[in-house]
């Protein structure tokens, strides 16, 4: 049965680091929001973006471009793994609106982590698709997430812990 993984939290809460491993654990498809967005803009993934390429509307269009190929991937059988922010509730609906659409399974796992943690996991990258730094998560940190009613799992610690914590939520 097809499966898709909503794997969301705010920059810098290891939403990639868990999606690969995953990802490679799952034999699934990994959709980097990331990355997408950084295709649709026409640029090599490690190319930092203008402030445009972050508008709603572009945003909008990155959403619906990653949950497009999700479906897609779904209906094919396929085990998703979706890695974005997911700040909004409605998004996180949305995806498990997508899911129930293709017959697939859904699990959402939301990711949490100390602000300061966030702050120097994003200010320690290189060579990444993310364009996140301290600025964005400190402009994160003041949304209005509305409910959260994915698996809430503790990202603050070493990545082994998340993924751990992860497997359990997913029981594989």
């Amino acid at each position: 049965m097809a499966r898709l993984i909503g794997i969301g939290g705010l920059s810098g809460s290891g939403k990639s680091t868990l999606a690969r491993r995953l990802a490679g654990e799952l034999s699934a498809e990994w959709l980097r929001s990331d990355s997408v967005r950084k295709e649709l803009w026409g640029v090599p993934v490690t190319t930092c973006l203008p402030a445009e390429a972050y508008s709603s509307a572009f945003s909008e269009k990155t959403y619906a471009e990653v949950n497009r190929r999700a479906a897609e991937a779904l209906r094919n059988g396929h085990t998703v793994i979706l890695d974005v922010v997911f700040a909004r509730a409605q998004e996180r609906a949305k995806v498990r609106e997508l899911a129930q659409a293709c017959g697939a399974e859904f699990t959402g796992l939301w990711l949490e982590a100390p602000a300061d943690t966030l702050r120097a996991r994003v200010d320690a990258r290189t060579g990444d698709a993310s364009d996140a730094d301290s600025k964005v998560v400190d402009m994160q940190l003041g949304f209005d997430l509305g409910t959260i009613d994915w698996h809430r799992i503790d990202a603050g610690g070493a990545p082994e812990d998340t993924y751990r914590h992860a497997l359990r939520v997913l029981t594989l």
